[in-house]
């Protein structure tokens, strides 16, 4: 594993980044709930063909095309189910000063309980016929999330725990951060962000490693002969010839070599992963900043890294 902390994790403090900083990775932990899928597969829990609602409390009719198509667990990790972006509905958010909407909606997601995702999943109507589109969805991860704690017979985060994180060496992606351990999120304009956490976002985008956990992960994701992860890294949809999706997971071909990559975003951090099995290599970038393009710096410092050999990360951007 190599490291390279730049910037500092709190403005304030000018308190610097280590390796053991902790950050938030949004959109990356779709990743890990497809992989806690996968685990379930391997291990007789379910299928990938099953039909979502075989594994909810109560009838959800509305989880199904007008054909009558439903939504399989697959099709939740593979963004092509059809559910639209967000629950709880951020419309209402829209009426708030803009400068207080963010706050706002940490407040709504902190809140907001597997039984109000559930509740609010009846009004609900898919956007496209399951497996015909690919799109993304936190509804897909937080309902992935409940069906999961069902499959595990408990909770999301100690399944997650028990079949993820300590196999693989990682710290807790939903623990508290001790003082002096977290990084300090900033929006482009360097203004301090909320927290990006709650019960039913946390499968969808409420986890929080450091590059040491992430290097773990990273490690675990080239283990050639794990059933779930060669499970989860199998591609299931095709975009386009040089965009294909695994389970989560955005495939293409570079060199020759199969590429997976991913990128994740929260009010004040971004994140960006990519690996190539075949070459057994690999790198997760974090950042405490979020603005429209971080997220696409991120990819270029991977990108030149990868050109490079894989022998230096370029420095990010540094905008004053």
């Amino acid at each position: 594993m190599t490291f390279l902390p730049l910037g500092i994790a709190d403005r304030h403090t000018r308190r610097p980044m280590t390796a053991d900083t902790v950050f938030e990775i949004g959109s990356v932990s779709k990743s890990l709930t497809a992989l806690l899928l996968a685990q379930a597969v391997v291990e007789g829990r379910a299928r990938l063909e099953d039909d979502v609602r075989r594994y909810l409390p109560e009838p959800y009719p509305n989880l199904q095309w007008s054909d009558g198509t439903p939504i399989t667990l697959g099709q939740l990790a593979d963004t092509t189910s059809g559910l639209p972006d967000y629950l709880p509905d951020p419309a209402p958010l829209a009426k708030l000063p803009a400068d207080g909407q963010v706050f706002a909606a940490s407040d709504l997601l902190r809140a907001y309980r597997n039984q109000d995702f559930l509740r609010d999943l009846h009004g609900i109507h898919l956007l496209a016929r399951p497996g015909s589109a690919s799109r993304h969805s936190n509804v897909a991860a937080q309902l992935l999330g409940v069906v999961l704690a069902r499959l595990f017979e408990q909770p999301f985060q100690a399944a997650l725990a028990g079949h993820i994180e300590r196999p693989a060496g990682m710290g807790s992606g939903v623990a508290s951060v001790p003082d002096g351990n977290a990084a300090v999120g900033y929006d482009d304009r360097h203004r301090v962000m909320p927290a990006f956490t709650g019960e039913s976002i946390m499968p969808a985008g409420g986890l929080q490693y450091s590059a040491r956990d992430m290097a773990r992960y990273l490690m675990l994701q080239l283990r050639p002969n794990d059933r779930a992860v060669a499970l989860s890294q199998r591609v299931r949809f095709s975009d386009t010839p040089d965009r294909q999706l695994a389970l989560t997971w955005v495939v293409s071909t570079e060199g020759g070599v199969q590429k997976y990559r991913m990128s994740g975003g929260t009010f004040g951090s971004s994140s960006y992963v990519e690996f190539y099995p075949a070459l057994q290599y690999g790198v997760a970038l974090m950042a405490n900043r979020a603005a429209p393009d971080t997220q696409d710096e991120l990819q270029a410092v991977a990108e030149a890294a990868f050109t490079a050999g894989g022998r230096d990360l370029p420095a990010c951007p540094v905008r004053k």
